[in-house]
């Protein structure tokens, strides 16, 4: 069959009218959705300055960015991918106060900053992070919501310079000696085969907990030689579940997956060029 090349001119006359008509439609429509977002825009920056005197918001909207500022000091830094909290080094009950509206105001519920011991403490459920020389406090965020972070499992024979944390670590097998001995008979202690506490710990009526605000906090497991990272300062993000030997813990050593969780400090690694970490893949969460 021969097409008459009147009838292929005309079709492709009304093909480019509709392709035209439909970019149109779509530019209205995409249009309509930029004006209601401003819409909304408005009414969140007029909810920010009312929740007190020298708070404004600016948004940056190529790239969909929210900056909370209270006086000069941007507190709060919102994006697709992160939560950027900071008070600036001013440790005051009103920059706290506001960084908590700011918070309740975005539906953080597990996030919230308090002070303790004339230190202001960012609290993130999993993850407890003091403000420190003025320094930003990074948090990802997965579908504009903070994830929750695994014990992270790995090999104890990956981490170049893991043995030097040992001579810190808390022989758990050496605690309970002490228990079921006399103290003068401590120094005969041997040391066996045992489980270790590495990193920052502290003893609460007479049991070993994580430090609120160490770097990190692992145990060495002596029968399996393997670590677990229960709580830290840095993560690793797209690693996936361990064997069931290790329940509802994520395995450091491979990628693929859509969890995070807590990774020791990058320095015990040895360098970037480390198999099992780099640059991409593991992050220090106060790294402003």
């Amino acid at each position: 069959m021969i097409l008459d090349p009147v009838l292929l001119k005309r079709g492709a006359q009304e093909s480019g009218i509709n392709y035209l008509r439909n970019k149109s439609e779509t530019r209205q429509k995409e249009k309509r959705i930029k004006m209601n977002k401003i819409k909304d825009l408005d009414q969140v920056r007029k909810d920010i300055e009312n929740l007190g005197a020298y708070t404004r918001l600016e948004f940056d909207y190529p790239v969909f960015k929210i900056k909370i500022f209270y006086h000069d000091t941007c507190i709060i830094e919102v994006s697709e991918t992160f939560l950027i909290l900071n008070n600036g080094g001013f440790q005051t009950r009103t920059t706290q106060e506001r960084i908590n509206q700011v918070l309740r105001y975005f539906d953080f519920e597990d996030a919230r900053v308090y002070t303790e011991k004339k230190i202001m403490i960012a609290d993130f459920g999993d993850v407890i992070l003091p403000f420190k020389d003025g320094k930003k406090i990074k948090m990802p965020l997965v579908k504009g919501r903070i994830p929750g972070f695994f014990t992270g499992v790995l090999n104890a024979n990956i981490p170049e310079w893991i043995h030097e944390e040992f001579y810190n670590a808390i022989d758990l097998m050496y605690e309970e000696f002490k228990k079921e001995t006399p103290r003068k008979y401590w120094e005969s202690y041997e040391s066996m085969e045992s489980d270790y506490l590495l990193g920052d710990w502290v003893k609460y009526r007479g049991l070993f907990q994580s430090s609120k605000l160490g770097e990190y906090s692992a145990i060495y497991r002596s029968d399996s030689n393997v670590i677990q990272v229960i709580k830290s300062q840095w993560y690793k993000k797209d690693v996936r579940f361990c064997s069931p030997c290790y329940p509802n813990q994520a395995d450091l050593e491979t990628g693929y997956g859509d969890l995070y969780a807590f990774d020791l400090p990058f320095d015990l690694y040895g360098g970037v060029e480390h198999a099992s970490i780099n640059q991409s893949t593991s992050f220090y969460i106060d790294q402003n």
